[in-house]
């Protein structure tokens, strides 16, 4: 008997969110800025090796042809380690833009995120009161620019162009939206209450291994 409500309110999120997604993918491509002061990149799982994920290569590839558009003279990687010992998704994406040619002068490089609230909070200092241009998959578009808002992010965005994902990306980001709600609401009610912020900062991190494809 409970099964069925819940199935019911799963598919409901999963509806909703690819509607979202679509229309920020639709809107993202055809209001492109004349120029913002940084392309933020957000970073994807990585592989069982640590290597850069395709997500991962397609989005720097993207942010590095925006950059030689000149939409912006800097470029942002940002993401942390998806386990201990491995490279931060941050530094292996600046990697990645360096082979395609991009100096190292306009590159700047956030490496402790482990969530896209996260990417918003620790990016938030290195880029102040910047224009941003934001770059990720159009599944992932509407978290991440309510991510960014919450923040303090001023963004325009511009999905990654690539074939759809598949359904397990839509139910993801349709489950990781409310969850990422309660992360938020806990992050105020802490803060009244006098939780120190690296603690509540912590608490907004998803689990490591869940940025790191294992097959």
């Amino acid at each position: 008997m409970i099964l069925r409500p819940l199935l019911l309110v799963a598919a409901g999120f999963g509806v909703a969110l690819a509607f979202v997604s679509l229309s920020a993918l639709w809107q993202a491509r055809g209001r492109l800025p004349e120029r913002a002061d940084v392309i933020l990149v957000l970073g994807a799982a990585t592989e069982i090796d640590g290597t850069l994920g395709r997500a991962a290569v397609a989005r720097v590839e993207t942010g590095v042809a925006l950059w030689r558009q000149g939409r912006a003279p800097k470029l942002l990687f940002t993401g942390g380690p998806a386990l201990p010992g491995f490279r931060a998704h941050g530094a292996l994406m600046a990697d990645l833009a360096r082979r395609l040619g991009v100096p190292e002068a306009a590159i700047i490089v956030e490496d402790g995120a482990h969530s896209t609230l996260q990417n918003a909070l620790l990016s938030r200092p290195l880029i102040p009161g910047a224009e941003v241009l934001l770059v990720t998959h159009g599944y992932h578009m509407a978290r991440a620019r309510l991510s960014l808002a919450w923040g303090g992010i001023r963004v325009t965005g511009y999905a990654t162009p690539g074939p759809f994902t598949g359904v397990r990306d839509l139910l993801r980001e349709a489950l990781a939206t409310p969850y990422n709600a309660g992360r938020v609401a806990a992050w105020h009610v802490l803060g009244w209450a006098g939780v120190g912020a690296d603690l509540r900062l912590r608490m907004l991190a998803q689990a490591p291994g869940k940025r790191h494809h294992r097959g």
